[in-house]
């Protein structure tokens, strides 16, 4: 298990390959406290956690009053989840400046669906749209100063 700063101020990074570790990480994270959010990231795990890894990690967060989202390509927590959602790209979004120019990443689209909600509403489905600011192009600071002389001369 390996421990790093995610960016100054941001909060704690917990890194490793084994389950039990990415639990144990998260209990020790919530009993620490001061942090209102503890994300999980599962990445690929080959299972679900057992009952009592689940309730171990939702007892931790109601003690410690942190909402825990856990992040896996299933779902990992059982009935001991409030919420799980399910997520999948709909679509990329390119473009092109001008003919021949290089393909520029507009943004991508992703499709969620509440697979589970004990507070209802379970079914619901939305399109979420993140869309890349457009690259500024550099303008020199004489612009201005030649375009004037340019006119004049």
């Amino acid at each position: 298990m390996r421990c790093s700063p995610l960016q100054k101020g941001a909060g704690l990074g917990v890194r490793s390959r084994r389950q039990s570790a990415i639990v144990k990480a998260a209990e020790l994270v919530l009993e620490a406290g001061g942090f209102g959010l503890v994300v999980v990231d599962f990445g690929e795990a080959p299972r679900a956690l057992t009952h009592a890894s689940a309730l171990r990690i939702a007892r931790a967060a109601e003690r410690s009053g942190a909402a825990v989202i856990a992040i896996a390509p299933w779902r990992m927590c059982g009935t001991f989840a409030a919420l799980s959602l399910a997520a999948s790209r709909a679509d990329a979004s390119f473009s092109r400046l001008a003919p021949g120019a290089p393909v520029i990443f507009d943004g991508l689209a992703v499709d969620a669906m509440v697979a589970r909600n004990k507070m209802g509403g379970t079914g619901r489905r939305v399109r979420v749209r993140a869309l890349v600011d457009p690259v500024p192009i550099p303008i020199p600071s004489d612009l201005h100063a030649r375009v004037r002389a340019s006119a004049s001369g």
